[in-house]
């Protein structure tokens, strides 16, 4: 067997051994950055849930009473979006180093097995064009296949974003919404009462 091929074999699997390092890596780091960002947000919900319960114990007056649960309600909604938000930027991120790590790897190993093939083509008996024609094809195929993969895979992610967007976006809305409709029923409710 031909030394070349055997080297370059053994140089693509150091790279994939080295693509998977990197991947584990990121994915350690990711798994990082959630824990932070989980232990960040406890943190954050305990102290203002503590303040929250501070300022609704010293409310006297039911009416007070209620526009800080109103406010609360809706800053703990806006404080869940933005959180949800982070966690999705930072999932996003990662997705995209990911994608990169492996489009990086797979045009270097593409490369490879092009430069391979040529390799063996000079060096292979007559009529053995065929086959290595074939295997050209073959790898020709399989880039343009993962390529479509990929297209079609960044068009799932948008999409997939642009729900979440909306839908923390008619969340916000909604409970501001509501907020806004309960302030303004609650002086007509009191009005009632002392009529």
């Amino acid at each position: 067997m031909n030394t070349q091929f055997i080297e370059q074999l053994a140089n693509n699997q150091r790279k994939i051994s080295e693509a998977w390092l990197a991947i584990a890596n990121q994915n350690f780091a990711l798994g990082e950055k959630l824990t932070n960002i989980t232990l960040e947000m406890l943190r954050g919900n305990m102290e203002r849930f503590a303040q929250q319960s501070q300022a609704l114990v010293t409310q006297k007056d039911p009416q007070a009473a209620w526009q800080e649960v109103q406010k609360f309600v809706t800053s703990n909604v806006e404080e869940l979006v933005n959180q949800q938000r982070q966690v999705a930027e930072l999932l996003k991120q990662h997705r995209n180093e990911l994608s990169k790590v492996a489009e990086e790897q797979i045009n270097a190993i593409n490369k490879e097995i092009a430069e391979l093939l040529d390799n063996l083509a000079k060096s292979a008996p007559a009529g053995s064009e065929v086959a290595i024609n074939a295997a050209k094809s073959a790898l020709a195929a399989t880039s343009a296949a993962y390529e479509n993969i990929q297209k079609a895979f960044q068009q799932v992610n948008e999409i997939v974003e642009a729900n979440l967007s909306a839908a923390a976006n008619a969340a916000t809305k909604a409970v501001s919404t509501a907020a806004q409709t309960a302030q303004k029923a609650q002086p007509a409710a009191g009005a009632k009462k002392s009529a």
